[in-house]
Parts: structure tokens; sequence; C-alpha cells
């Protein structure tokens, strides 16, 4: 008994077969199997065939020898089971297998119904008969016809010739397995043109001209491959050979041949037309030769239209070459070596529908080995050129139309008893599509074969035949709280051990993936049919790796299944819920940071869900945190209180306490129109307009709405919600009266009827509220009493009102009696508590005050000269600062600040450790036109900088300029040198601060009428080498004070009388210690004498004149124009002739009004004390002996 080429596992090789007396031993030496199975192997024959997949491996088993699987048995493809349990497909180019049970397929024609068809063949081709109305040729594909009748044929074998399909033409069909020959003659130029048009193809799905060839495509259902039929290209070879490619095309299924005129007339008849009719199948393999010689010829399966095999024909003892070689057809000398190349294309077999029912899974193929080989042609010397890939081969391939190469390396060959051998890679060297095509194109060697000798053989390894229920992992990682991890608890179902037997052992591996280390281990143990035993190990907490290996011992399977546990029985810890800290307003969005810990977070696996619960406005509700230790959630607050709930939870379900808070609420604190941002309110100098600067959010803000006039005589700070309503309101300060009123906000930017909060604020100086100072819930009122040197808190009373004032600081002078511009910065040191700044009139600094949250400050922070404004110079420079809060949304403390030189509105912004977050920010311009929601303490005739306003005259009899402390109550606390550097100087002025450094500044003239400004440095001295000159042609003016805003740009101006002329001129100034161009504010001045610049006699705010007419020596009040002029004089008293003397002094008093002193001729001088109306309530001697000083300012 003979068996087909067998191949040991893993040593694959071509072996001689097995006889049927040596199987026959080989049972008897070992008759247990042959038993078992009940096959008698001697009754298999040459080539065992059975049905069935899991019949063909009890036989291979038993008898130990390869069986082919009977459905799968063709002549081109055989499927094998081996004795390894193995699955052997070969494959051949040639029909030399058997076709099933049949022996080898037979191509030859037989009748049937009237027509010829192949006797027994998997490809059927059928042709006209006896009945010669059917077509010529049937195929799968379509039906060829001739456009008359056919003639009955004569029949030899696989062999057809009709006779006079027309006059002169005769087709000879020589059918073979899967292709068949068409051969026409014609005896002359007529017959060829009967030819040409004669024929036509009927097509199931469509028929195209290819390359020179006929194509048609099989109709298949949508799962099946593509297929196709596809004839060579057609060549005509005359009587004496000559060989010509003849075109055609195919137009709606008639076929046509183009053969050149000049061809005809010189051909030598009778002319032969020749093509193969080939089918592109599964289980149909080809190959196919092209050569250089004969560039236009496709050498399908070796062939050309020829008697004899191409090459054959060519001079070489082989159908198939492959390099160089000498064409005799195209060179008999061989004078030109020429070039041929060979291609085998081998189609993916059909691996599917082998498994049998009864498997629990369907069976996989995986590669074990494949082999390519093919024979040296008889009586050659065997060669094996390397062997490449290209794409497929058709049968119309020629040479001048090569397949391109594949993208995978080329194989070495080695030859083995006169046959070349290649080696495949079982991952690498088949395709993983419809085909592969292997290829040997030129090279220096010369290669002959039998192309028809070509075959493909490949070990399977069956997979499948098993059900593995391998450990699934529901989450990966798992988490859990208990410290018992399983393993095992698998099951299998096997079928036919007997035949196949995976061999299968287990075990299970635990390892630590935090160190790396295996902490638990199993034995290989049996994988039994069935359900297999589960066990648990203890562990600690922590990240583990169980990993279930499976090992095939028989066919080399593995396979693994892993899992991650997590084993974790600590809950975790709210290590700390960050809320910020009130006071909290209507429709804050606040940041809320969850603080956690976890023993197994976080380690890359581990989760800690932060839950915020109850808050219906928490977002998100969750954070699962994955790294990090910090979940944060935006709460708006949105109801009053506002409840907040958080928890935590790890993926193994442990959960922590809860904490839970109540957050009071409070409207936003300068939020006026309700659209969540903070707003800012200003007072516009120049017509004592309120504006309404609307926030947006980054800093900035909208084009300003005014809300009406008469508020410039009013200090105006914005105070947050007094009235317990939610909206912010104003804190006004009239300072004609003294009375503060509490202007309630009524949500849409706009407010609604005052509300007295008290009286006597005028006794008062710089004050500011917007914040709960004391904690209790209601904004307060923080304010400097300057003649006390102390800081008084007045506790809210939530209705616009405010409780008994307390002392919250009480050091002397050189602190608080030297402060001014005092607002409310918000939490400047990040504690939750709002801050105080305020300026130090002494040195020109900003300093933070730390507030306690019991209406006290800890401590003063000086240092903010290293961050918030740099050095003294400025302190001076930012006359105007205010705060507020947060307006650009960062979480930190935002300030405001005006740039008394430029006008620019400035934007800080500090972190806990008031170092600026970013630099200067300008955020609008002409600010120096309004006076931002602040209480201004007036320094003008502050020399030095303690806070009460102070006098200084020039002594006669030296020249002296001294300097009289004012006690900020109406009288003089001491007096001591100021400058000897005016001596000379005919008029001296107070001037206030004209170089808008911070620090008032003395004016003076000389007797050639050079005016210079000499600048103050705000410690009771001037410096005189820093002076500054105004300009010449002053002596022309009989009268020049200075020290007030009179046209509302912000900078100190001058006002000179012209002696010549009496016209009045305003010079405003610059800040620079300059003036621009003068203006004329008045005539007929020289009417008036002890003409003062006096400030803000009405509260109206705008700066006043005080001048006395000489005509009934009374004392006349001009109110000033916002603009920069004086309104018509107003008398407020008479018999002032007896005074030669009058300079102004600010609010000398402490009674919130401006006051002026005059001395009377009796060297006394006098304090007449403002009413806020233009006028004064009394005089009182203040001094006596001022009889002596020639100059008082």
């Amino acid at each position: 008994m003979n068996a087909p080429p067998k191949r040991l596992r893993h040593a694959p090789s071509r072996t001689a077969a097995l006889t049927a007396a040596a199987l026959g031993a080989a049972l008897l030496a070992a008759p247990g199997a042959a038993a078992a199975q009940e096959t008698d192997c001697t009754a298999l024959g040459g080539n065992p065939i059975v049905d069935g997949l899991e019949a063909a491996l009890e036989t291979a088993a038993a008898c130990d020898v390869e069986v082919r699987i009977s459905e799968r048995s063709g002549p081109y493809e055989t499927l094998y089971a081996t004795p390894a349990g193995q699955l052997h497909v070969l494959r051949t180019t040639d029909a030399t297998q058997d076709y099933q049970d049949r022996g080898p397929a037979d191509p030859a024609l037989i009748e049937a119904d009237g027509t010829l068809v192949q006797a027994d063949s998997p490809v059927a081709f059928a042709f006209s008969g006896t009945d010669t109305g059917a077509p010529l040729m049937t195929t799968r594909a379509g039906a060829l016809d001739w456009t008359g009748d056919q003639p009955v044929p004569a029949v030899d074998g696989s062999t057809a010739r009709y006779e006079d399909l027309a006059d002169g033409v005769d087709l000879t069909v020589e059918a073979d397995i899967s292709t068949t020959r068409l051969a026409f003659t014609v005896d002359s130029a007529e017959a060829w043109s009967a030819l040409a048009t004669g024929l036509s193809f009927a097509a199931e799905a469509s028929v195209r001209e290819y390359r020179g060839s006929i194509y048609t495509p099989h109709v298949v259902e949508p799962w099946e491959p593509a297929t196709w039929e596809q004839t060579t290209t057609f060549t005509a070879r005359d009587a004496a050979g000559a060989a010509h490619a003849v075109p055609l095309t195919v137009d709606a299924g008639a076929i046509a041949f183009d053969l050149d005129q000049a061809i005809l007339d010189g051909a030598a008849f009778p002319l032969t037309l020749t093509t193969e009719w080939t089918h592109h199948l599964y289980g149909v393999h080809e190959w196919g030769a092209a050569t250089s010689a004969s560039p236009d010829t496709a050498l399908f399966r070796g062939g050309a239209g020829l008697d004899a095999p191409y090459f054959e024909a060519a001079g070489q003892n082989a159908d198939a070459v492959a390099g160089p070689y000498c064409d005799a057809l195209a060179d008999p000398t061989c004078t030109t070596e020429h070039e041929a190349a060979l291609y085998w294309n081998f189609w993916r077999p059909n691996l599917t529908g082998l498994t049998p029912a009864a498997s629990p899974e369907t069976f996989t193929y995986a590669i074990d080995s494949a082999v390519f080989s093919v024979d040296a042609a008889d009586g050659t010397a065997c060669t094996a050129p390397d062997l490449g890939y290209s794409s497929v081969y058709r049968p119309s391939t020629k040479w001048s139309d090569l397949p391109g190469p594949g993208s995978r390396a080329a194989v070495s060959g080695t030859c083995l008893n006169g046959t070349a051998v290649y080696e495949l890679d079982p991952v690498s060297g088949l395709s993983t599509g419809v085909s592969t095509t292997f290829a040997m194109t030129p090279s220096d060697e010369t290669a002959r074969f039998d192309g028809e000798s070509a075959r493909l053989d490949v070990y399977y390894d069956i997979g499948g035949a098993f059900t593995l229920s391998r450990p699934t992992c529901a989450e990966n990682p798992a988490f859990q709280d208990e410290s018992a991890v399983a393993y095992g608890n698998f099951s299998t179902s096997i079928w036919r051990p007997d035949l196949i037997d995976p061999g299968l052992t287990w075990t299970a591996t635990v390892r630590d993936l935090d160190s790396g280390q295996t902490v638990f281990s199993t034995a290989p143990a049996e994988v039994a049919d069935g359900v297999n035993p589960s066990a648990a190990v203890t562990l600690g907490d922590g990240h583990y790796e169980v990993k279930h290996q499976f090992i095939s011992g028989t066919t080399g399977y593995t396979n693994s299944s892993t899992c991650e546990v997590v084993v974790d029985t600590d809950a975790p810890d709210l290590i700390e819920v960050d809320v910020p800290d009130g006071p909290y307003y209507d429709w804050d969005l606040l940041q809320v940071e969850v603080t956690v810990s976890d023993a197994q977070f976080p380690n890359g696996v581990n989760e800690v869900e932060v839950i915020c619960r109850w808050a219906q406005s928490c977002s998100p509700r969750t954070v699962t945190l994955t790294a990090g230790d910090t979940a944060t959630f935006s709460l708006r607050i949105d109801e009053n209180p506002t409840p907040l709930y958080i928890s935590a939870i790890d993926k193994a379900g442990n959960r922590t306490d809860s904490e839970y808070f109540y957050l009071p609420v409070t409207a936003p604190s300068n939020d006026y129109d309700t659209d969540g941002r903070q707003d800012l309110l200003a007072v516009r100098k120049s017509d004592g307009n309120l504006m309404f600067y609307g926030g947006k959010g980054d800093g900035a803000f909208e084009n300003p709405v005014s809300l009406g006039a008469g508020w410039g005589g009013l200090d105006v700070v914005m105070a947050g919600d007094l009235t317990g309503d939610r909206y912010p309101d104003l804190l006004v300060r009239d300072k004609r009266t003294g009375r503060m009123y509490t202007y309630p906000g009524d949500g849409d930017g706009g407010f609604g009827a005052r509300i007295l909060s008290g009286t006597g604020w005028n006794a008062m100086g710089s004050y500011t509220s917007a914040t709960d100072f004391d904690g209790d819930g209601d904004n307060d009122v923080i304010a400097l009493a300057e003649a006390e040197a102390k800081l008084y808190m007045y506790p809210g009373n939530g209705d616009g009102t405010f409780g008994s004032r307390r002392a919250v600081a009480t050091t002397r002078l050189d602190e608080w009696s030297t402060l001014e511009n005092l607002t409310t910065a918000g939490d400047l040191n990040q504690d939750r508590i709002p801050d105080l700044l305020a300026r130090d009139g002494t040195v020109d600094q900003y300093l933070a005050f730390y507030s306690d949250g019991n209406g006290g400050f800890e401590q003063v922070r000086s240092n903010l000269n290293a961050s918030l404004l740099v050095d003294s110079d400025d302190g001076a420079r930012y006359d105007q600062v205010t705060g507020g809060g947060d307006y650009t949304g960062d979480g930190w403390a935002d300030i405001y600040a005006v740039d008394s030189r430029t006008g620019e509105l400035v934007l800080r912004s500090y972190d806990q450790n008031l170092f600026e977050v970013w630099e200067d920010r300008v955020v609008g311009t002409g600010w120096n036109t309004l006076d931002l929601p602040v209480a201004f303490s007036d320094r003008t005739y502050d020399f030095f900088g303690d806070g009460p306003s102070d006098v200084v005259a020039r002594s006669a009899a030296d020249g002296v300029l001294h300097h009289y402390w004012g006690n900020g109550t109406g009288g003089f606390e001491r007096s001591g040198w100021f400058s000897d550097a005016l001596g000379g100087m005919n008029l001296i002025e107070a001037g206030g601060d004209l170089t808008a450094d911070g620090y008032p500044d003395v004016l003076a003239r000389t007797s050639g009428g050079v005016l210079y400004v000499y600048p103050g440095l705000g410690q009771g001295s001037l410096d005189a080498d820093a002076r500054i000159r105004i300009g010449g042609g002053w002596g022309a003016m009989s009268a020049i004070v200075s020290g007030q805003d009179y046209n509302g740009d912000g900078k100190v101006d001058i006002i000179a009388r012209e002696a010549a002329t009496g016209n009045l001129w305003l010079y405003p100034g610059t800040g620079t210690g300059s003036h621009g161009s003068r203006v004329l504010i008045g005539t007929g001045w020289n009417s008036m004498s002890l003409i003062t610049a006096v400030g803000d006699l009405d509260h109206d705010g705008t700066a006043d004149v005080l001048a006395r007419r000489n005509s009934d020596d009374c004392m006349y009040f001009y109110a000033g124009k916002p603009t920069g002029g004086v309104k018509n004089g107003v008398k407020i008293g008479c018999g002032w002739d007896v005074m030669n003397a009058v300079a102004a002094v600010g609010d000398f008093n402490g009674d919130g009004h401006v006051d002026w002193v005059a001395r009377h001729a009796n060297g006394n001088l006098y304090l007449y004390k403002g009413n806020g109306a233009g006028s004064y309530s009394a005089s009182a001697v203040i001094g006596t002996g001022w009889g002596g000083m020639d100059v008082i300012a």
C-alpha cells in the first residue's frame, strides 16, 4: 500500500511512501491502535481516503498514514489528516492528484444530451455536439458562440474537431482539467475575415478585453471570493512559422480580431489562431512564464500556441526556464542571450466546514511548516535560484507586462534528489490574502524545471479541539475589600483527545506588581475534561497579577489568562476639605478642594471617587481620582445656607466618614448689576456725576454709565451688602453735614432711597466697608480717627445702620495718624479673612493690615514696598488706591490704583506672600479726572506727613522759614525749622503737590520774577537743591496762589493775578512742577486782596477761592467751577481790613470742613472754621506774636 508523501512533524521533507506490507508490519508491532479504532489498515489501498476530518484523523492515527479527506480531494489540491493530528494541504500546479475516490480526473469528451462534456472534472466545459444549435462552448461564466450553425465535431479523447465553421474555417478544441485550448485554422484572407467577426460571448456577469485577452468574471455570492475566466493572448501562426499577437476588441459580447492587413497580405496560409481558455478558481493552481525573446507572448503553463511547449520549441530541454538562456526561435545562432521568468499561483486553501459536529469549538488552523518544491527538468542539473514573491500571475502576462514584485524577502532553496526545495517561514512565507504567487525572476544562474511539477506542502496545527473557559476578568484590575484572592475556577470541554490530545496543563502564578516579585505559584496540573478546581490564597493589601498559563505538551499550543486584582481593605481618609471661607455671595462660584489619602492610592490603577452631595449646584457631583490626591468641585452659592456633603469611596467599596458644611450667604460685594462680575463706581470730578463701570470679569470694565450728578461733595465707598438684601450698597459721607448714608443697591446697577446711617462723621478721616470684619455675618465699617490716632470699627446691623463703635487699634501717632486712603483690599494673605490697605503719608508707602476675623488686626505688613508699590516714589505716584476683592476671577486679591502722572488706571494682583501675580496691567486711561470709591484725607498742607494740616511762616528777622505742626484739633503741637533757603524770596505760597510725588510743595518767587517749586520731603523740610524752575516774568503777577485742582484733571494748578490788567489767570498743572497754557478765568481782580486758594469750602467737589474786596473790606467766597473758573463772589463777612495775611490750611480742626487762618494787625493768628457751606462758623485765636512773620502759607 502506497501513501502520498508524508511529512514528519517539525521536520518537513518529502519521504518515500509506506508500502502496504510495511504498514502491516508496523501494525503487528503495535496492534493496539488498530484494534482500538477497529480499522482494517490493509484495506486502505495506496492512497487512503475517507469522508470527513474526524474519520481521516481516526484512520491516520490507527494506521500511521496520511489519509485524504474525500470532500477535499481534488486534482490540484488535497487535504490530508496526519498521524500526528495535523492537517496537510498538498497543492500542485498540475492535475496529478486523485479526484476524490475516483482516481485522476478525466478530461475526455463524452456525449451528453447532444453536447460534449468532460468525463470527470471539477471544472466544467461543455461543447456543441450533435445539438448543432447549442453554443460552441459553455462555461460557468457564459457561452462562446459562432455566428452560424456549428458542424457536428469529430471527437478523439479530449479533442474535438469542427470542420467548416465557415468556408475555410476549422476549429480544434483540446480540453484539459481546468483549461481548454482553442485553435482556429483559416485557409485564406476571406476565411480570416469570417473568423475575425464570427465569435461572441454571452456572459453571466460581464465580459471585456484585458491586455489582449478575454476576461469574464463569475457570478459569486457576497461572501465568496472573486473568481473568473480568462484567455491567454491570441497568437496567429502561418504555415511558415511566423507568429503574431492578435489584438482584439469586445463590445457587448461581440469579439473582433484585428490583425494588421500587411501581416495578412504576407502570410503563408493556412493561418492558425490559438488561445487557452482558463479558469481562475479556488483549488486550481497555475504556473506560467515570460521571456524577453518574445515579449508580447503569454506562456501560460508553458504553452504559446505551438505544437510543443515554448521553451522546448526554443531549444531548451525543459518547459520552464528561469534566468539567461539561448532562444532558438528568436535567435538560432544564440548571438544574444535572453532572459526568462517563472511564476506559480497558489490559491489559499478552503479550510472551512471541516470541524466535526461534535466539536465544542470551530477548528482553527495555524501553519506549522510550509515547503515549495519543483523538479528539475529531465536530463538537467538541479538549480535552486532564490524564490521571490510577486503580484498575481495572469494568463495574459507577458514579458512586456510582468507582475510587480512582492514585499516579502526572497527565500533561498536547496536541491534534494533533483528537486529544488524551499522551506518557507510559517508566519510570513505565505500570503494572508486570496493567493500567493512565487516568482523566479531573471538572475545570473539558469534554472530548468518541469513547470507542472511544482507543489506546495503546508502542515497546519489543528486548534479549537477543546473549549477552555479561562478565568475572565470582570474588571481589570478587579478591586476587592477581602484578602482571599481566588484562582483556578475554569472549565474545559475536550474533543476526541484520542485523536488530538491537547496534553494541556495549567499553572497559576500571583505576582506583586509593585515589587515585581512572585508571591505565589502552583505546580503544573493536568487540565481535565469538565470543571477544574478553584482555590484561594490570602494576600495583604496590594496590587497583584493573577496569571493562568495553559500549555499543550503535544501540539505546542500555549495560552494564558492574566487578571489584575487590587486587595484593598483600608478605607480612604478625608485629609482636608478646603472650602474657601466667607463671606459667600449669592451666585458666587466657589472652588472646593478635597484632599484624600488611601493606603492603596495613587498607584496607577486604584481610584478614589470623591462625592459632592446635597448641594444641587455642585459640579461635578463626583470626581474620580486616578492620580494625585486632590479633587476640585465648583460649588455655586444659590441658597442660604448652601449645604455641602463630602465623602469618598475607593474602588474596593471602602467608604470614608462624611463631612458636612453649611455656607451662609451674603450678596456679592461689588457686583452691583448682578451679572456675576465685580463692578467699580467713581465720581467724575468735572461735574460730580457718579459713574458706573460694569466689570468684564477680566479686570477691565465696560464703558461707564452715569448714575446722576450731585456726588461731587461726597465721600463714596463701595460697601458690599449693608442691608441684608444680597445686593451691594454704597456708604456715602456728606462732608457738608458730616452725615453718613447708606445707598441700598437694587441689583440692576442703581440705588434706592438712602438710609441715614449716622452723624458726626466729619470727625473721622478715611473709612471703608465691603466686608464682615468681626465675623457676625453683617458688613462693618472701619474708620480712622486721625486726631485720636485710633482705628475704629462700627459693627453693621444688617439694615444699613451701625452699632456703637469700638477701637480696634490704639497705637499712637507714628502709625494710625499718618494713614490715609483706607480701603478694603480683599483677602491679601489668603487666610480667608478680608484685609485692609492704607497709605502711610510719612513714607508714601502702601501698607497691608491683616484682619484677625474678630474686628482686630494682628499685624501691619510693611513689605509691600517689595511687591505692591516698589518704593516711596511709587507710593506717592499712586495717589488713589482701592481694593474690592477678586476682579479677574483668578482667586487673588486685586488692587486698582490711579497713576497721578499719567491718569492710567493700573490693576495689580497679589499672592498670599504679597508678591505680584503679574506685572502692572493698564486697564483704563483718564482716571485722574475721577475720584475712586475711597474716602480721602486731605494732605495738601500736611508738611510733616503725620495727618493734621500744618502752617509754614518766614521770620522777617532772619529769613528762616518755620514749620508749625498742626495738632488736628485746631491748634499747634510744636514748631521748628523748615528751610533757610527762601530768605531772598518775595513770595512764598503753599503749593500743594505740584510734582505729584505725594508730598506738599512750596512755591517761591525771586526778586527777579523767577517762580520756583521747592519739592517737599514729607517730613517737615524741603529739597532746596532739587527746586524746579517754573519760569520767569512772574514779577508781573501781584498775587500767586496754589495747592488745589481747579479744572478737575487731577493735577494741582496755579492761580495768579496780573498786576497790569487785574486779570485772573489759571495755570493748569502738569504734575511735574510745570504748567500748561494759561486760561483767563476772571477780570477786575485788582480790586481784590488777600486772594487765597482755600480748597473746597462748600463740599461740592470743586476747589474755591477767597478774596477781600478793597472797597468794603469784606471777604468774599468764590465757588469754583468744574471747568476751571470761579463763580460770582458771595460775601461771607466784613471788617477784614484788620487782617493783613490769609492762608489756606485745609481741615485744620478735624471737623471735616476746610478752614483758613488769618493774621490780625495786632499779630494774633486766627483760625476760621469752615462750615462746609462756603463760609465759616466761628473764629478763634490760635497763636500770638505772628507780626514778626513776613510770610504765612
